[in-house]
């Protein structure tokens, strides 16, 4: 039967109401296995299942597909078009930082003799330069050099017409100014080695150097409930509950290619990335991924998307956890 939780201050401090093990017995029971439950007031709970299968001697054909969590990073090469001094050396630091090697070119129209004499494995394009502006650059590489490489384009004015312009002559990504190092970092890599499908059930994007900078600031929370430590922590709990069942509903749905449920997990999580201060970014992304699981258009794209929402959300769970402990003490 469906659970509750023993008393409605449980839920309120902790999140959760136990929706997903009703959730959980009616996956078991719908693949014919059965699920049990041991219960002990004020001890706990243990819960187990019972599945079967079949056994196979067939190698597993995902094995090779899988890209492993130490990716090799060394030998990338990365050619930079951008015509600002400053910019350059950000993203020639950067790029250093992450253990790849890159080159930089002012123009488009230096980009496109460079790419005549030497292989690259990725391009990073800024759209505004003189000479040859990375649209006509990139109209160039991909109907004059006839080249595959991604190109993602650097962009400090993200509109719609500029994805639209972006898309039509051939870039495969944008990533806008000033720059987020690990979404950049997750950007090339899954340009490099695509993830998987099938891999979504348990992958988190890699995260270079676990860098340290935060993906939520708690001014917008602390200010809406005047500070109050109970207040603050009943909203972060509902956060962290809802969370991490819209996390596992997304992942179901792109395994599933449920567009009509993914459209509306991710309606759901849109109004909380300004309640916990993630970035507008990604609140763009969610928003995203909503428009074109409803028009069935850019499709190939909304894996990538979901995987960088997953990793941004899972972060975002951490370091609330540690807000919510921290918040605790004040009040016991």
């Amino acid at each position: 039967e469906n659970f509750q939780q023993a008393t409605s201050g449980t839920s309120r401090l902790y999140g959760g109401t136990g929706l997903g093990l009703a959730i959980v017995k009616q996956l078991v029971e719908a693949q014919g296995g059965s699920i049990h439950v041991e219960s002990k007031l004020n001890e706990g709970c243990s819960f187990s299942f019972r599945l079967n299968f079949q056994k196979t001697t067939s190698d597993a054909e995902l094995e090779t597909a899988i890209a492993e969590p130490d990716i090799e990073v060394k030998n990338i090469k990365i050619l930079v078009v951008e015509d600002i001094a400053l910019n350059q050396l950000l993203m020639r630091t950067i790029l250093n930082d992450f253990g790849f090697e890159c080159e930089i070119t002012s123009n488009g129209k230096l980009a496109v003799e460079l790419l005549g004499k030497k292989p690259f494995d990725i391009i990073l394009m800024d759209l505004q330069m003189p000479q040859m502006n990375g649209f006509e650059a990139t109209e160039y590489i991909r109907n004059k050099l006839k080249l595959d490489i991604p190109i993602i384009a650097l962009t400090a004015d993200v509109t719609t017409v500029d994805l639209e312009k972006c898309k039509s002559v051939g870039m495969n990504d944008y990533i806008a100014k000033p720059i987020d190092e690990r979404l950049l970092f997750n950007k090339i890599i899954n340009f490099l080695k695509k993830p998987s499908l099938t891999k979504m059930a348990d992958q988190e994007l890699i995260d270079p150097k676990k860098l340290g900078a935060k993906c939520t600031n708690l001014e917008y929370l602390t200010r809406r409930t005047k500070s109050d430590p109970r207040l603050m922590m009943e909203m972060i709990s509902l956060f962290l509950g809802q969370t991490d069942s819209l996390i596992g509903t997304m992942k179901q749905a792109v395994l599933d290619k449920d567009w009509k449920l993914l459209r509306a997990t991710a309606h759901k999580m849109i109004p909380s990335f300004s309640i916990v201060g993630i970035d507008p970014y990604f609140e763009g992304m969610a928003k995203q991924v909503q428009e074109y699981a409803g028009t069935g258009e850019q499709m190939e794209q909304i894996p990538e998307m979901v995987l960088q929402l997953i990793d941004v959300l899972g972060q975002a769970c951490s370091e609330l956890e540690g807000e919510l402990e921290n918040i605790k003490t004040t009040v016991e």
